[in-house]
């Protein structure tokens, strides 16, 4: 068995979200749960397992909970319980979306990669007659502008 402790503890860094439990007086049953689903999501998820491990050090206390309590306490650990899950099935979703974005945006840029490639290709690709004019142009443009002398044969200090 692994007796290796690790210190020093982690230093927590999140901030915990209280909200008025006051504001859930008076309220109907499905009120106070859409209330309560929307603060439990705008908490960080370490709040949510840190209310978890609160709530199940309550019940796991002999002293502290009697029977009717116990059911309380259970019940109210589930539900940071479910908080958590659905947070994290939100961030989860969340990041899911990007990735199909980002998946897009690659899928477009590598598609414009493959067109300007084969554009390149496709003009850089000449056949032997098309080469011999391209020399011939060049060549007539030289001489007009005397870099050659005229019937020369070569071309920029190549023989052709």
């Amino acid at each position: 068995m692994n007796e290796k402790k690790f210190t020093p503890e982690p230093k927590p860094d999140w901030k915990r979200k209280d909200f008025d439990l006051n504001h859930l007086q008076g309220r109907e049953p499905r009120e106070r749960a859409e209330i309560e689903t929307n603060r439990d999501l705008a908490k960080p998820i370490e709040q949510l397992v840190c209310d978890f491990h609160d709530m199940a050090e309550l019940v796991i206390n002999p002293a502290a909970a009697q029977a009717a309590d116990l059911n309380w306490f259970l019940i109210q650990a589930q539900k940071r319980m479910v908080s958590l899950m659905g947070r994290v099935a939100i961030e989860h979703e969340r990041s899911s979306k990007w990735l199909v974005r980002l998946t897009w945006v690659l899928g477009f840029l590598t598609v414009g990669l493959l067109v300007g490639t084969m554009i390149l290709i496709e003009s850089a690709t000449h056949t032997d007659k098309e080469i011999s004019e391209i020399h011939e142009i060049v060549k007539k443009r030289w001489e007009q502008r005397g870099v050659v002398e005229p019937g020369s044969e070569k071309i920029g200090g190549i023989r052709k």
